[in-house]
């Protein structure tokens, strides 16, 4: 299916990006307009928009945005529903970015799609090695945070602010933890270690002082059994990272440590909280959707043969 350049459609691509993630973000459509055209001015001309053609007739747009070595595809519009030529256009999209990313030499292609969009949800394919590399998920805030289809029996975990000395401990490994993370996403260790290096600095650049990053050390009797990092500096909070130590494992905490998290942020007026779950970690997936979470974004990985560097 070929991809021919064409011009950017830049108000149909801020309903999408808005509808898609800014407005759930930052609280409004308003808001979230001036969120999302903030995005496009940063790519500015870096970004690419090209026209999906079926049978000689433009069926679809996908737009193109610097990723490293690998080929972003900052979103697939492919509208339609049932069987319009838009909606049953995925696997050919796919073939067609495939081969983009060998012409361009790239390692993989990465691309997002929404639950609710059956046009871009129909462009990766598990069959062929695609994988989830990340998830966005979200939480309602409007009721009370409660432990869902996990029901009760989890222990009441009580969560304090950090101290100096707990966040100097925190960060010594959060570093490496997250560049963990990061590999078993398929990032490699070294860029892995960079990426983990750089996005810390750039979200702490005042370490435990950073304004609108907050930090809690969760204690069961007075014994500290986790960590948890809630941002708020966009009207939707944010759970940067939970940890649960390694001996007291497998009896709730995790579950009550997020609980605890989520009702810290509606007490202090968000109405939605989110966080990003890499795809090999099934497990706390799964604990986020009996905690009442919901996938709202999937970031694919879709290998390319021969690495595209070859």
């Amino acid at each position: 299916m070929p991809l021919r350049p064409a011009r950017t459609d830049t108000d149909r691509l801020l309903v999408r990006l808005v509808a898609r993630r800014y407005s759930l973000e930052q609280g409004s459509e308003e808001a979230g307009l001036a969120a999302a055209r903030a995005v496009l001015d940063r790519q500015g001309d870096a970004l690419r928009c090209l026209a999906v053609e079926h049978d000689g007739v433009v069926v679809g747009r996908v737009w193109l945005a610097p990723s490293n070595g690998d080929l972003g595809v900052f979103d697939v519009d492919l509208p339609g529903g049932g069987e319009t030529a838009g909606a049953t256009a995925g696997p050919g999209v796919r073939a067609a970015l495939v081969a983009q990313a060998v012409e361009e030499r790239k390692h993989s292609v990465l691309l997002s799609s929404s639950p609710d969009d059956a046009g871009a949800c129909s462009v990766p394919d598990p069959a062929y090695g695609d994988e989830v590399a990340a998830r966005q998920m979200r939480l309602g805030l409007a009721d009370e945070p409660s432990y869902g289809s996990r029901g009760g029996g989890v222990p009441d975990v009580g969560v304090r602010p950090m101290t100096e000395e707990g966040y100097a401990a925190w960060h010594a490994d959060e570093l490496d933890a997250f560049a963990a993370e990061l590999m078993g996403s398929g990032i490699d260790p070294d860029a892995a270690a960079e990426e983990s290096r750089r996005q810390h600095e750039t979200l702490l650049p005042e370490g435990l002082d950073t304004p609108d990053q907050h930090f809690f050390t969760g204690y069961v009797d007075g014994v500290e059994v986790g960590t948890l990092w809630i941002g708020t500096e966009r009207p939707m909070a944010f759970v940067y990272d939970l940890v649960v130590h390694a001996e007291p494992r497998r009896r709730g905490y995790g579950a009550a440590l997020m609980v605890a998290g989520a009702r810290w942020a509606r007490e202090r007026g968000s109405g939605t909280i989110g966080l990003n779950v890499f795809g090999h970690n099934e497990g706390a997936r799964r604990l986020y959707e009996q905690l009442g979470w919901s996938t709202t974004e999937e970031h694919w990985r879709v290998p390319v043969e021969g690495d595209g560097t070859a």
